[in-house]
C-alpha cells in the first residue's frame, strides 16, 4: 500500500483541547510483517494540541523518538490515543501483499463530537437495526453524542 503521511485522527473541535479522551483501536486481522506497509507512531505526541495534519509535511519519512511497528502477527490489535500522530510508511521494497484493518474509535460520553463521515446517520441507524447493542447499551449508537456532519459545537 501507499504510504499516508504523519497525521493524528482526534475529532474533538471547539477548544475543548483534550478534555475528553477518545481511543483509537486498529485490529489488523493478517498481521504486519515486511510484505505490508508500516505502522509507524510518535509515542508522546498525543500531549500537543495540534492540527489533524501538523506533520503531513513530513510525509511518511522517519521522525525522531518514533517506534514502528512492522511485525504482528494476525488478529493484532494496537490502541492508541486518537491525538498520537502516527503514519502508514511503505515498505521500500515497493507495494507487497494487501495491508488491512478494521479502524474503531471509542469517545468518552458528555460532549458532542463531530462525525467523520457524511453518511454516519446511516451507519447508526443500521447498527441499531442489526441490534448491535444486544439490547443492552441503547446509548451506544444514539445520534444525540454527534453533531451534524460539517458542524462544529
Amino acid at each position: 500500500m501507499p504510504g499516508k503521511p504523519w497525521h493524528h485522527d482526534y475529532e474533538q473541535s471547539g477548544g475543548a483541547g483534550r478534555a475528553h479522551p477518545m481511543v483509537h483501536a486498529l485490529h489488523y486481522p493478517d498481521g504486519l510483517d515486511p510484505e505490508v506497509s508500516a505502522l509507524a507512531v510518535l509515542p508522546g505526541s498525543h500531549h500537543e494540541i495540534a492540527a489533524k495534519s501538523a506533520r503531513a509535511h513530513h510525509g511518511t519519512d522517519p521522525l525522531p523518538g518514533e517506534a514502528v511497528l512492522d511485525d504482528l502477527p494476525p488478529g493484532s490489535t494496537v490502541i492508541l490515543h486518537s491525538a498520537l500522530f502516527h503514519a502508514r510508511r511503505p515498505q521500500p521494497s515497493g507495494p507487497g501483499r494487501p495491508r488491512y484493518f478494521v479502524d474503531a474509535s471509542y469517545c468518552r460520553t458528555g460532549t458532542r463530537w463531530p462525525p467523520v463521515k457524511p453518511y454516519w446517520h446511516h451507519m447508526l441507524a443500521r447498527s441499531r437495526a442489526l441490534g448491535l447493542d444486544h439490547g443492552e447499551w441503547p446509548e451506544l449508537f444514539a445520534e444525540r453524542h454527534f453533531t451534524e456532519y460539517g458542524q462544529t459545537d
